[in-house]
């Protein structure tokens, strides 16, 4: 009889020893499963950011490039890179009322320099 309960009880706690390592393994599954899909979501949101990037610059060069056509500017103005840059500064500004006082005094320094150069060569 001592046996039987001696045996009885080992059962008991090889079952609770069981029962604590599927537990764990579980737990440590579960934690595996939150990590990945963490991951899987951190990886999808910085695609995602990636391709609204591309997105946004594949459609700045394509208006900027349409700009410079209905502007008509020369061969060489196509490919400036002042004028990118001019055109990058101007796209920064928080709205078209800026943009447009930044264009008149953009116009108003570049007068006053062809005025200068012009003094300057008679």
């Amino acid at each position: 009889r001592g046996t039987d309960d001696k045996l009885a009880q080992e059962e008991i706690e090889r079952d609770k020893r069981i029962k604590a390592e599927q537990e764990r393994i579980k737990l440590e599954s579960a934690k595996k499963e939150q990590t990945a899909q963490e991951s899987k979501q951190e990886y999808d949101r910085l695609f995602n950011d990636a391709m609204k990037y591309v997105e946004n610059a594949t459609t700045s060069i394509t208006k900027r490039m349409a700009f410079k056509e209905r502007i008509r500017l020369s061969h060489e103005g196509v490919n400036d890179s002042f004028i990118d840059a001019l055109m990058d500064y101007l796209d920064e500004l928080d709205d078209d009322s800026r943009r447009i006082e930044a264009c008149y005094n953009i116009i108003k320094v570049c007068k006053g320099i062809a005025n200068d150069l012009q003094a300057g060569r008679k």
